[in-house]
């Protein structure tokens, strides 16, 4: 404006007085102005989505939000105008997926905030000592950033988790249930506390969030899914019922499985044993309705023949057809063919991702839990095991485990606890039995290659990271891959260590290496169905 002033030889205020008796001119060529704008910026989208739309569309179908997207260009693309990008997504008919809300917490401290109300709930002393042995350190981790963020202290954070952990431990040899009511009446206090927690959203989650994240809707299933006793009083999935047949059908089956395995039956265990088939899609009445049922437990095992109701004899081994490694082999085996062919027909990498990370949980969680068995199995059918185990050779035991041994006759149910087998199995390899097994029948384990090992560690080391994604699961991920890789080059792995990554790179390739450290697993039972067999030749 101002040249145009030096040029006519008028002020600045002139031009401007003169411009704005001619209003309307000046409206209309801002008009035209506005539209070339719009017609170049509509030049630029079109050029740009003829660029990358393709890649675009590729990145929505695996679940980027917009601005993941957004942020993509920005890091690779610092040249290209964000408003072209943005106008670009907003016209592409695209639904993309939404952000979660990072105000939220993961599942772990979802979970955690409901053991911490149990634990307020029963009562349970803080023994930090009993929760620094039993925490589970990436979920440890987890609800302590959490809570930092919502301005807890150390102090604090280290008595919730305490309380957590010891609840947790308590309820996984007891029977334990929470209601729905009972839990936000006495989450409140904690809550209150935090004031509006910088706008986050607070800890322990009410209710509704409990119900929705972890039991889809119902707070029933929320609670089996962790762990607890399904409250009777609460509200069951629609209508269902269970039949009248249920019940002793449900009795036949546990007490079955139990006589494979040579374990006792309990009101307790039965419990534990219906959390455990609910994983595998199996419901089950509670020890609670069947107690009821029945008039009490006893009657309800007089009820069905042949149920194990005292500990097994270490004078001679247990009938049966088969050990539970030549019953398990065709199932695993056949798990295996049919979730790998399942994946392999699943054309969208995401919804692939999401069938290769439930495969992972449940195929090597699964084993985990049917690896406990079997050891279990094996000790009670051996007359020697416990003499083998208090020899002056065999590892060092604690002064609880060797009490138990100890005692006349020995108590094997106080000794191969859930817990001791877990932590007995989950170190020193695939092939470690702590010096239970005779030489000859962990011969069998130890005759397992170097590679089977290492891809046993890389399986386990892959449902942990998509379990507890965390710096330490990752560092882990690292570690195994190293190991695999110093024996067999296909798992060199480059790439930065991400739940996504390691999905995408086990699946590519025809699912090769996927395909190869579940074939691992068929291999293992394998071995300790040869373990049977040198058992059952010596006993």
């Amino acid at each position: 404006m101002q040249a145009i002033a030096d040029d006519v030889g008028v002020s600045r205020a002139r031009i401007q007085q003169i411009l704005a008796a001619r209003g309307e001119v000046v409206a209309a060529a801002l008009e035209v102005r506005k539209q070339r704008r719009a017609d170049k910026r509509f030049s630029e989208t079109e050029e740009f989505w003829a660029h990358h739309g393709v890649t675009i569309e590729a990145l929505a179908n695996q679940g980027q939000s917009k601005q993941l997207i957004l942020d993509r260009f920005a890091l690779l693309f610092p040249e290209l105008d964000q408003a072209v990008i943005q106008a670009a997504l907003d016209r592409s008919g695209i639904t993309f997926s939404k952000l979660r809300d990072p105000q939220h917490f993961p599942d772990a401290a979802l979970e955690l905030g409901v053991w911490y109300v149990l634990g307020l709930h029963l009562e349970v002393d803080s023994d930090r000592g009993a929760a620094l042995a039993s925490m589970d350190f990436d979920e440890a981790r987890l609800l302590r950033d959490a809570l930092e963020q919502r301005g807890f202290s150390r102090e604090q954070i280290a008595e919730i988790l305490a309380v957590a952990i010891d609840a947790r431990e308590f309820a996984a040899t007891s029977a334990c249930s929470l209601s729905k009511a009972k839990h936000d009446q006495l989450r409140r206090p904690t809550v209150v506390a935090q004031g509006d927690g910088q706008g986050l959203h607070p800890w322990p989650a009410d209710s509704q969030t409990v119900m929705k994240r972890l039991g889809n809707g119902y707070w029933t299933e929320a609670m089996v899914r962790i762990g607890l006793v399904a409250n009777e009083g609460g509200r069951s999935r629609g209508l269902l019922l269970f039949s009248e047949d249920s019940y002793p059908r449900a009795l036949e089956k546990y007490v079955n499985d139990r006589g494979v395995v040579g374990a006792t039956t309990s009101y307790d265990d039965y419990d534990a044993w219906r959390r455990r088939e609910y994983r595998d899609g199996r419901t089950w009445p509670s020890a609670m309705a069947i107690r009821n049922r029945f008039g009490s437990w006893s009657s309800a095992m007089r009820s069905t023949a042949g149920a194990v109701t005292g500990a097994p004899s270490t004078a001679a081994p247990l009938t049966r057809d088969a050990g539970l490694g030549a019953k398990m082999l065709p199932v695993v085996a056949e798990e295996m063919q049919r979730r790998l062919q399942a994946i392999r027909g699943i054309e969208r990498p995401a919804e692939r991702d999401a069938e290769v990370r439930e495969f992972l949980k449940s195929y090597a969680g699964n084993f985990e839990i049917d690896r406990r068995a079997w050891l279990r199995e094996m000790i009670l059918l051996d007359p020697r095991a416990v003499a083998r185990r208090l020899a002056p050779s065999a590892p060092k035991l604690d002064k609880k485990l060797r009490d138990a041994l100890s005692a006349a006759p020995p108590d094997l149910g106080a000794a191969l606890t859930d817990r001791y087998l877990d932590r007995t199995l989950s170190t020193g390899g695939i092939a470690n039995s702590d010096g239970w097994l005779s030489p000859a029948v962990q011969a069998q384990l130890d005759a397992l290659s170097p590679l089977s090992f290492a891809l046993y560690e890389v399986l386990r080391a892959a449902r942990n990271l998509v379990t507890h994604d965390s710096e330490e699961s990752r560092v882990r991920m690292r570690e195994a891959l190293e190991a695999a890789a110093a024996l067999d080059a296909e798992f060199r792995y480059q790439r930065p260590i991400t739940e996504r990554n390691i999905l995408g790179w086990l699946s590519s390739g025809d699912q090769g290496r996927l395909r190869r450290i579940a074939e691992v697993m068929p291999d293992i039972w394998r071995a300790m169905t040869v373990a049977e067999a040198v058992h059952r030749a010596e006993v």
